[in-house]
């Protein structure tokens, strides 16, 4: 059986971006009969749309816009715009770097009851500190909760695939714009009882570009959504716990040694913030730092 992909890109102003995915896809051995692309703008980006253009000769790629800002909106125009038996999920700042990758994704959807599967990520050699410590920091949190088998309640909204009929049952919540928006979802189809893998060895390149004002609000943002859901998360693996998981990531990225006093200080950061997330979600008392920070946040674009 011939499996088909679509690929969703979900995208907002970031035109290089996504020209530099497309770049990527190019080496992929999977043919080109077997795979489309749909790129999911939040506004209608006319730069944009003009370079796609030149891609129709490439691949068989199409777009639209969702005329809204939230991941979650665009990605569900790209699920309703895709045709092929599995959906692949990727952010624009993606870049593959496996040639196999796509063909990873069909080889492990072969078995009929996965019907989710998240892949990891690298990041380049030139991320900044706070942009490897938000990876890290995601990363370990993925082993911290996938089981021995691969199985778990979570996947990273980069890097995801599912097969298209779980479609026909749920979406995306778009009311869920940014922070972790992809969680409530997974857990949703984890509760129903489908099946999720976690493959950390398909790693294409994140070139997650985060700045330390946007890597507080990141993690506010995850806080405050998380508290939002708490009554359906489920519990990690009790023998991976928080430091054996993350020391484990830091030994596979590997960082330099001037590096790792900052890391730490982007881990008590991250805790810090999304804990005050969680403190407004719930109408808890905030201390008076707490508060200027919140009024800081508010002016973040």
């Amino acid at each position: 059986m011939n499996t088909k992909i679509s690929i969703v890109v979900p995208t907002h102003n970031r035109s290089f971006s996504v020209e530099r995915f497309l770049e990527s896809l190019k080496k992929q051995t999977l043919s080109r009969d077997r795979f489309s692309i749909y790129i999911a703008m939040n506004t209608k980006d006319v730069e944009l749309e003009s370079r796609l253009e030149k891609w129709k000769d490439e691949f068989t790629i199409s777009w639209g816009a969702t005329g809204e800002l939230g991941v979650n909106k665009a990605r569900n125009l790209g699920i309703i715009n895709s045709s092929s038996d599995i959906v692949l999920l990727f952010d624009d700042d993606m870049e593959l770097v496996e040639p196999d990758t796509l063909e990873q994704h069909i080889r492990i959807h072969a078995d009929e009851n996965v019907k989710g599967l998240g892949g990891g990520c690298r990041m380049p050699s030139n991320a900044t500190l706070p942009a490897l410590a938000y990876h890290i920091i995601g990363m370990s949190w993925m082993l911290r909760y996938a089981k021995e088998n691969g199985e778990t309640p979570y996947l990273l909204g980069g890097h995801a695939s599912y097969k298209k009929e779980i479609f026909k049952e749920t979406m995306f919540n778009s009311d869920i714009a940014f922070g972790a928006a992809e969680t409530e979802f997974n857990l949703r189809l984890y509760n129903a009882g489908k099946v999720l893998k976690f493959e950390p060895e398909i790693r294409p390149i994140h070139h997650n570009d985060v700045s330390f004002r946007n890597f507080i609000k990141k993690a506010y943002l995850q806080g405050y959504n998380g508290a939002t859901r708490r009554a359906t998360h489920v519990s990690p693996d009790p023998v991976m716990k928080y430091e054996k998981a993350l020391n484990k990531i830091l030994s596979i990225e590997n960082p330099r040694k001037w590096q790792i006093p900052g890391l730490k200080f982007y881990f008590w950061l991250y805790a810090w913030a999304s804990d005050l997330g969680a403190k407004v979600c719930q109408n808890q008392e905030c201390s008076q730092i707490q508060l200027k920070t919140l009024k800081w946040l508010a002016r973040i674009k």
